[in-house]
């Protein structure tokens, strides 16, 4: 059987599950920036992160390891582009007449986008200045930072639940499943935002 070198415990080549070494050891770090953000990477034409053709910004920095992380280059939350706020909405302004032709408009994942919650509040206010459905791809384990006033300017959440059963969301992510949860019931109580969740079929 072929074993994969899993790096030094703790190193940010360690990719058992569980929580990153940028993150802070208490809640300390709100991540309020708002001229500027970490970004991984810009895409278009994504026809499955929300309705219509989507801008798809994918942030950096993620608290968590997830076992079948599918962006792990964008963990690291300085390994990404730094950004100034302004050429994020000019480049989103860019392509609002095309998107909003296309029913579309912005999803911002990650990463985890609420490690940035400071950027991605100005940037999903903007794209609904310009008349843009907006989306949110999160995990719900930050969901505590995103309040009412954020989650004003997003239409949809897409809430990726990596496990319903307690001890196997730990095992995969090394986070406890209750913030998620305690989203879940936040955003089923909010009238204004649709909330689309998924879980992958991970009961072993």
């Amino acid at each position: 059987m072929l074993e994969v070198p899993m790096g030094e415990v703790g190193s940010r080549y360690d990719l058992r599950a569980g929580r990153s070494p940028d993150a802070p050891e208490t809640e300390g770090y709100e991540g309020a920036e708002t001229t500027y953000g970490w970004v991984h990477s810009f895409e278009t034409g994504s026809t499955v992160d929300g309705p219509g053709v989507r801008l798809m910004l994918f942030m950096s920095g993620c608290f968590l390891r997830c076992q079948y992380c599918h962006n792990p280059d964008t963990w690291h939350i300085k390994d990404g582009t730094r950004i100034d706020l302004t050429h994020a909405i000019r480049r989103l302004g860019d392509f609002a007449p095309a998107l909003r032709a296309m029913g579309g408009g912005l999803t911002i994942s990650g990463g985890e986008p609420l490690v940035q919650m400071g950027f991605t509040r100005r940037l999903f206010a903007a794209a609904k200045e310009m008349g843009l459905h907006t989306a949110l791809d999160t995990s719900g384990f930050l969901g505590h930072r995103a309040d009412d006033d954020y989650l004003r300017n997003v239409d949809l959440v897409l809430l990726d639940i990596k496990s319903g059963d307690p001890a196997t969301y730990r095992r995969v992510t090394g986070a406890e499943l209750k913030p998620t949860l305690r989203f879940a019931e936040r955003l089923n109580a909010i009238c204004g935002c649709a909330c689309v969740s998924w879980s992958p079929n991970s009961a072993g």
